[in-house]
């Protein structure tokens, strides 16, 4: 289990490709699937069951809100533990909620570019929606005082104005 205290803002694609001109960066390739129920077990929740694929990679999460923390539930699975609950929908791993009801998905398909900036990691992504695409700046801090510390910096260092973000699988929602 871990705790994550994040704070992020939409941007514009200028700003966005501002930032990427101005600063080096690590450029990393994912795919966010999300499941939930038809009556929206985990979205009336507040919390989200996610696959995420990165580097061939998949990691099993379920993520939920408590406070102004983010509580995650991750575990890596194989390739064919992944394949396997597509088919059957069997949660391969511990989680300390699910449902077993037919589960439907969603995939976000996301560009994360990690930049070092005062001693932090800040995360400038390009996400893809269903071809819709929006662009978000995120910063995970040891608490969530630091976390809007750093951002508000970054985003004065830049000149940039952002709106506060909800998470990747509420914005699909909003979109849909």
């Amino acid at each position: 289990m871990e705790f994550e205290y994040e704070a992020k803002v939409l941007i514009c694609e200028e700003k966005y490709d501002k930032i990427l001109q101005k600063y080096p960066y690590k450029e990393i390739f994912q795919v966010n699937q999300y499941f939930d129920t038809s009556t929206k077990f985990y979205k009336s929740r507040n919390s989200a069951l996610r696959i995420r694929i990165k580097n061939n990679t998949y990691e099993f999460t379920l993520k939920y809100k408590k406070g102004s923390c983010n509580i995650e539930h991750n575990n890596i699975i194989s390739k064919e533990e992944y394949e396997k609950f597509l088919i059957d929908g069997i949660v391969p791993v511990e989680l300390p909620f699910y449902h077993t009801e037919k589960l439907s998905s969603v995939t976000i398909e996301t560009v994360r570019n990690v930049i070092e900036y005062k001693e932090h990691k800040i995360e400038v992504d390009k996400s893809c929606f269903n071809g819709v695409y929006d662009y978000e700046i995120e910063v995970e801090a040891e608490n969530i005082i630091l976390a809007k510390r750093i951002l508000k910096d970054f985003l004065n260092d830049n000149l940039i104005e952002g709106k506060e973000s909800k998470s990747k699988i509420a914005r699909y929602y909003d979109y849909n």
